[in-house]
């Protein structure tokens, strides 16, 4: 069963998988910053050209999507590159259209967003860039017949056992 974990940049999302990672569970790390670290200098990259990042992306998160086995925690899903698209004002890839429209998660968490932003090397959105970036990812979900549930800023450790809690798991990471 496949969970996403998903909100926009900046949130905490690779800091919660690292606490649900911590307490057992397989975890898939964000496509979107392997590729950005990978394709630096010269390549291809989302604030040169997204429709081409977001067509590397489809690729290889369809490719560990299909990999996944038993309960496992993504940094992100496929419908989080539609709403870059959306937030980029770009069409959307036909491969990453179809994507999304067979995409199967057993839920979708929301992490609200922190009080304080920071930018760095791969993460290079404005704080209103930011903001739409996450409005659109709710949005994206929900189109798609999703009901993300939302996740209050707490402590990543307290962020991994909320969740846990809303799979049927205990406050101590283990599943009941």
């Amino acid at each position: 069963m496949k969970y996403v974990i998903t909100g926009g940049p900046g949130v905490g999302k690779t800091t919660t998988l690292n606490e649900l990672e911590k307490l057992g569970y397989s975890t898939l790390p964000e496509v979107a910053r392997q590729i950005i670290a990978e394709q630096m200098p010269n390549g291809v990259l989302p604030w040169t050209n997204l429709f081409a990042f977001q067509k590397l992306v489809v690729t290889r998160q369809l490719d560990l999507e299909s990999k996944v086995e038993g309960v496992t925690f993504l940094d992100r899903g496929l419908l989080d590159g539609l709403a870059y698209c959306w937030a980029g004002g770009i069409d959307v890839p036909l491969q990453l259209s179809h994507a999304c429209r067979n995409a199967e998660y057993a839920g979708v968490f929301l992490l609200d967003r922190l009080p304080a932003y920071c930018t760095d090397a791969q993460r290079k959105e404005s704080v209103e860039e930011a903001e739409k970036i996450h409005n659109a990812l709710a949005e994206a979900y929900i189109t798609h017949s999703y009901t993300p549930i939302r996740v209050p800023v707490l402590p990543p450790e307290e962020r991994a056992k909320y969740i846990l809690e809303r799979i049927g798991g205990d406050r101590n990471g283990r599943m009941l």
